[in-house]
């Protein structure tokens, strides 16, 4: 698997964005609701938060997902990406804690650009803003870990991997999943649990020794279907939020890993990707039906 980076090129309009609630006409109510979460949907209204994207071969080209050598920038230190500030720490403001285990919940834009706080509440000036869409066209997630009156704690898709900030409940549309994924890398082994039971087990390949898969806390930022399961990343190619150690760039995206198929069995057990983790073809279309924004992903 290939450092996942998503090309930074405009996106075909036969792909739709994928993996989030089709807002519609309803964008304006939720942008109206002034400083609480809205709860737009779960796992189970498919429906509504799944879409899939047609890909196109020049915007899979950016996954970079075969076995040679990557044309990538090294990854400078510290990284430039995100403010220092965002550093992977525990905020020292109370918090209210998101629901345990089996709710993970997320929060989408809706529709606009989210302002990055280092805390809830501020005055000052964002950190940063995240725009409304990502590379792929998809509307920005962010993980939900707790909130304060008004304000929502979140998991961002950035660097570095494990950047937590605060942004106003009212700029995200919040929604939750029963689904979580755990990678361990040492065996070489995926577990898909639904509602906290195991529903899916499986061999997966992973990033080789000059450009490891990232451990660490992630989830579910985009979903790609390919169209056929002939190329590098099989049927479905799952964009993850966390980024290589090693590669800050690959085939003209910024070096996002991903979870997606494979045309290379034999890479399955095995250390020899750029960062994404790969997974059996018949794996890869079961994954279809259980991943959507904002699943939890933990690599470990």
């Amino acid at each position: 698997m290939v450092a996942v980076a998503f090309e930074h090129r405009t996106v075909p309009k036969d792909m739709r964005n994928l993996g989030r609630p089709e807002l519609g006409d309803n964008s304006s109510g939720l942008l109206a609701s002034h400083g609480r979460a809205v709860t737009v949907g779960s796992v189970n209204t498919r429906s509504k938060l799944f879409c899939f994207a047609t890909a196109s071969v020049a915007v899979l080209t950016a996954f970079g997902c075969h076995n040679a050598a990557p044309s990538a920038t090294p990854l400078p230190t510290p990284s430039s990406a995100t403010p220092t500030s965002l550093e992977p720490t525990t905020s020292t403001t109370p918090l209210t804690t998101a629901s345990p285990t089996p709710a993970y919940r997320y929060g989408q834009s809706v529709g606009h650009q989210i302002p990055v706080f280092a805390e809830p509440g501020s005055a000052s000036a964002p950190l940063f803003v995240l725009p409304a869409s990502d590379t792929l066209g998809s509307p920005t997630v962010v993980a939900v870990l707790g909130e304060q009156p008004g304000w929502l704690q979140v998991r961002l898709p950035v660097r570095p991997n494990g950047a937590i900030g605060w942004v106003a409940a009212e700029d995200v549309a919040v929604g939750s999943t029963d689904v979580a994924v755990q990678v361990d890398t040492a065996s070489h082994h995926l577990t898909v649990r639904k509602a906290g039971a195991a529903v899916l087990d499986a061999p997966v390949g992973l990033g080789a020794a000059a450009t490891p898969t990232p451990t660490g806390s992630f989830y579910v930022t985009d979903l790609v279907d390919v169209g056929s399961n002939t190329g590098p990343y099989g049927r479905y190619a799952f964009g993850l939020s966390g980024h290589s150690d090693v590669l800050t760039e690959f085939g003209g995206g910024d070096g996002q890993i991903a979870l997606h198929g494979t045309n290379d069995p034999s890479s399955i057990g095995a250390n020899i990707s750029h960062g994404c983790i790969r997974v059996p073809d018949d794996v890869d279309v079961q994954l279809a039906s259980l991943l959507t924004s904002g699943v939890s992903v933990t690599v470990t």
